[in-house]
């Protein structure tokens, strides 16, 4: 079984990674793939810290996550579907639009 502190450093670190991923990259699908990692990562925390009390929280909460995760996705490819007949998916060309 994995202990707790591998669970948190194991999330953390996916945490980060998604968090680098927005950070870095100045496109738009780079931005949800890295807002994907970071919901998958604390969910992940949760079903580790509720399977370390014995606790059935965990599980549930990370269904809900799911759940909010789609229709997050959905929405934020409909933008992406939309902008891309705009002919730019890059979020610095985007700001500079509305100016």
């Amino acid at each position: 079984m994995i202990s707790l502190q591998n669970a948190i450093i194991f999330c953390s670190f996916l945490f980060f990674l998604g968090f680098l991923g927005i950070i870095i990259k100045k496109n738009l699908i780079h931005t949800l793939i890295g807002i994907e990692i970071m919901t998958a990562s604390s969910g992940i925390l949760f079903v580790f810290s509720g399977k370390f009390w014995n606790q059935i929280d965990g599980e549930i909460i990370y269904i809900l996550m799911l759940s909010f995760s789609v229709i997050e996705s959905i929405i934020l490819l409909s933008l992406l579907f939309f902008l891309y007949k705009n002919k730019t998916i890059h979020l610095d060309e985007l700001s500079e639009k509305d100016k």
